[in-house]
């Protein structure tokens, strides 16, 4: 691919991620209603569709990841175990924060904590399993303490990286071009791609915790699945200091490689 066309094409998810940001900001309620039903008419039908089934009017328009489909109730940005339903704070969390490298927008500075409580209330009356189930309970991620992050934690991350196997996807550059990752699908055998590690931008959020909580967990309805079970204590820590050394590395290599313009 030419490297112009390459990069017209590397921008068009974000100038879609630009106007929905700008569709939501025009439909924001000025009364600042608190309706969780009304909050997402005017904010999220446009994409996720009435029904919450994902196929609103601007869904078919989007490029990259589609919206979410509330009535499947597979949510990937959760604080529970994989499998059960996210907290409430889970789904306001996403809402307020938006997604990066998607068209799902921050509403962070559109909508109060109440606002997003109320439109996460509304979220769950899509699917039948918030009624008969409710959400799961938080999982105790393992905390930092005193250890501290350089190029032995980062070696011992490496380490895990190869034998979990997350080579496989993401591959051993971090820039997502592992040897399956082009045959990869989500829950409705759409394809998807790994995370690229080396932009330094993730779905979940951009802190240490946020990178933890997408392994230990999963990210249900995606190949990515949870390894909870397989790190516990300064093992995750280790994978999360190797996973940050991509995007140093790739920053490092644009400064010192680039020629000077």
């Amino acid at each position: 691919m030419a490297p112009a066309l390459k990069r017209a094409t590397l921008r068009v998810p974000m100038m879609v991620a630009c106007l929905a940001a700008v569709i939501a900001v025009s439909f924001a309620d000025p009364a600042g209603t608190s309706n969780g039903h009304t909050l997402f008419r005017e904010n999220c039908a446009a994409c996720h569709g009435v029904n919450g089934n994902g196929a609103g009017p601007y869904a078919s328009r989007l490029s990259g990841p589609l919206p979410r489909d509330f009535t499947e109730a597979n949510f990937r940005f959760r604080s529970t175990p994989s499998g059960e339903l996210p907290q409430r704070k889970d789904l306001a969390r996403t809402i307020s924060q938006g997604v990066a490298l998607s068209a799902m927008p921050s509403f962070g500075a559109i909508l109060s904590a109440v606002q997003e409580d109320s439109l996460a209330g509304e979220i769950e009356r899509f699917s039948i399993r918030w009624k008969t189930e409710g959400p799961g309970s938080p999982v105790l991620l393992p905390e930092r303490g005193a250890l501290p992050s350089n190029s032995l934690t980062r070696e011992k991350g490496k380490a895990l990286f190869v034998l979990l196997r997350c080579v496989d996807c993401h591959g051993l550059s971090g820039k997502g071009d592992g040897i399956r990752s082009r045959t990869l699908v989500d829950s409705k055998g759409r394809a998807i791609l790994p995370r690229n590690f080396t932009l330094g931008k993730f779905k979940s959020g951009t802190a240490d915790q946020d990178i933890m909580r997408a392994f230990m967990l999963g990210l249900d309805g995606t190949p990515m699945a949870s390894f909870e079970n397989s790190l516990s204590g300064n093992r995750a820590w280790y994978l999360v200091d190797f996973i940050r050394g991509f995007e140093e590395k790739e920053w490092f290599a644009r400064l010192f490689l680039q020629p000077v313009r």
